[in-house]
């Protein structure tokens, strides 16, 4: 039992300096303070037919609207997930939504997992923008979880209105 408590204790005391590396990292390549939150919106662009939907546009600028109410100093970012072996010739416009500038402080791709769970470790609260819920999208669910991130959904429906449906006790 004794055992077993140490091992717990160790395990979350590693994921807390693993966080905090990654809240370092991410702070860093934003050039913001620690006392900013940041707030991450995540997409898979993989597939350059699945753009993101008018409905999402206007819920995400909802969602900035609101979240500005929530956080003294949000930092907004569009974490974009596209192919690793593909990233480095793909096109800028391909993962740059425009119609987010001035919505969103920042739009970056990511191609691998471990820069991904560090955005997701560093974030304040997530929201993953997809076309259905499945796949990488509940593997994304597991890792928010796991690093205790609160997370919700931006279905492609969305609209303004989607905030209402929002769990602002997991925000």
């Amino acid at each position: 039992m004794w055992f077993h408590f140490i091992s717990t204790n160790r395990k979350l005391m590693n994921l807390n300096i693993q966080l905090a590396w990654c809240r370092h990292w991410v702070r860093e390549q934003l050039g913001i303070n620690s006392s900013d939150s940041v707030v991450l919106f995540v997409c898979d662009a993989r597939d350059p037919f699945d753009r993101l939907q008018p409905g999402q546009r206007e819920a995400i600028g909802a969602i900035m609207t609101e979240i500005r109410w929530q956080f003294s100093k949000p930092v907004s970012v569009l974490l974009s997930i596209v192919g690793g072996s593909d990233a480095g010739a793909m096109d800028p416009s391909q993962y740059h939504h425009g119609e987010l500038c001035g919505i969103l402080d920042h739009q970056i791709p990511v191609d691998n997992a471990s820069d991904l769970c560090g955005w997701m470790g560093a974030c304040s609260t997530l929201f993953v923008v997809s076309k259905n819920q499945g796949g990488l999208e509940n593997k994304l669910a597991d890792v928010a979880r796991g690093f205790q991130v609160p997370m919700n959904w931006v279905s492609p429906e969305g609209g303004a209105r989607c905030i209402e449906g929002l769990d602002w006790e997991r925000i």
